[in-house]
């Protein structure tokens, strides 16, 4: 009986790399899609030069997933396959995780099948950081199913400080995970508030700091950016870049000129981007509501949930339905 499970298992595996092996294949080689501009920017800014890793002029700057592209420049140069193969790889890792987590290779086979037929696998064939977001928010959700114990309170700080750091796009689930870590883990309260300082509000700050004095320094236009000529501005300007650069950052003008969020307007441009997310999101807010005289989701996921929808309306911007790639 054992071994026949242990084999189960071994073709579930098996099926499972064939099927992401022939996604692989439709993405790259059997439908070429041309270069996007923001691959092209993400490329040539920010994955090429050690320099302008952790500028964050532009929002398409997520630092953490460009260093693995720069690394992956330095070990095997420039080519466009390359840095796309990296999403790929990141959306695989993604899919592994949800096979921990469900240990149902039928649960898989409808993930991959919901993924074929949506901007998911679209946007996993593109060097983009929404795959990214999405591996690190499912192995958060994968650690959070497991922290009854508060033993993975650590890591969900980190991984949302990488989250947070890498694009201020998911304070949307990012801020209800917070409040889940606080308010649903009370007899935790002492121990989290020491994790959060240090595995998140230290980290957050320091590489904001750091991608704030960056990026006021890139906005002060220098004519020489040599290392004596760059700290000598910065000590003698200090308030002005740091104002200028946080300026840029957290009140860039896609998010001050973004209209008010509309529940209306927002599904109604979900729908004309992408059904499938549309279904998607609409079948979760029926198993929410469907929860509330079963109660068979936990708790906490349901909290994170309800707050994540909260949060739409509590931030009032209207945002891209593309983030969605990221969430969900």
């Amino acid at each position: 009986m054992l071994n026949n499970t242990t084999n189960h298992k071994k073709i579930h595996i098996i099926l499972l790399i064939f099927s992401l092996v022939f996604i692989f294949y439709k993405i790259h080689f059997k439908s070429s899609v041309g270069i996007l501009g923001d691959e092209l920017n993400s490329i040539l800014v920010y994955s090429t030069n050690i320099y302008t890793l952790f500028l964050k002029n532009f929002p398409g700057n997520v630092t953490f997933f460009h260093s693995i592209g720069w690394i992956g420049s330095k070990v095997l140069g420039y080519d466009l396959i390359n840095f796309r193969t990296i999403t790929f790889l990141l959306f695989a890792g993604t899919v592994y995780v949800f096979y921990l987590q469900f240990r149902s290779i039928n649960f898989l086979y409808i993930l991959i099948l919901l993924s074929l037929s949506s901007y998911l696998i679209l946007y996993a064939g593109f060097y983009l950081g929404y795959i990214f977001s999405s591996l690190l928010f499912v192995l958060i959700f994968y650690f959070i199913l497991k922290n009854d114990d508060n033993t993975k309170s650590k890591i969900i700080f980190f991984l949302l400080f990488l989250q947070l750091y890498n694009h201020l796009v998911n304070l949307y689930l990012c801020l209800p995970i917070l409040l889940y870590l606080f308010i649903c883990n009370k007899r935790h309260f002492r121990n989290n508030l020491k994790y959060f300082i240090v595995y998140f509000c230290v980290p957050l700050s320091v590489f904001y700091m750091l991608s704030i004095i960056l990026t006021g320094l890139s906005l002060a236009k220098l004519s020489n950016y040599s290392l004596i000529t760059a700290f000598d501005y910065l000590n003698n300007n200090f308030l002005d870049i740091f104002f200028s650069g946080s300026n840029r950052i957290f009140f860039y003008e896609a998010y001050a000129d973004a209209k008010n969020f509309s529940i209306t307007i927002l599904f109604k441009n979900i729908f004309f981007f992408d059904k499938i997310f549309l279904f998607t999101i609409a079948i979760l807010i029926v198993f929410l509501l469907v929860n509330i005289k079963t109660k068979k989701i936990p708790k906490k996921i349901v909290f994170i949930m309800w707050i994540h929808f909260l949060m739409f309306f509590l931030i009032n911007k209207d945002p891209a339905p593309r983030i969605f790639n990221g969430f969900f």
